[in-house]
């Protein structure tokens, strides 16, 4: 990999994020599984009550604010 710094090139020791591994390295297996386990929660998306409980938050917040400007409007 390449890096541009300051207008000069230079060789960079990264390796675009890819890393050589090995699965049978228990370090290895253990990053596998975290990564996969990550990959997996952040496919199921936000549950409904989640989503339903933050539109009431943020109705409340807006009532909140429009009443608090009311009372400083009288």
């Amino acid at each position: 990999m390449v890096v541009e710094n300051n207008g000069s090139k230079e060789k960079s020791n990264k390796s675009d994020g890819k890393k050589n591994s090995d699965p049978n390295k228990p370090v290895d297996l253990i990053a596998s599984k975290l990564r996969n386990f990550y990959d997996s929660v952040t496919d199921e998306g936000t549950p409904d009550f989640l989503l339903n409980l933050l539109d009431r938050l943020d109705a409340a917040e807006n009532a909140a604010k429009s009443k608090k400007q009311s009372e400083s409007n009288d």
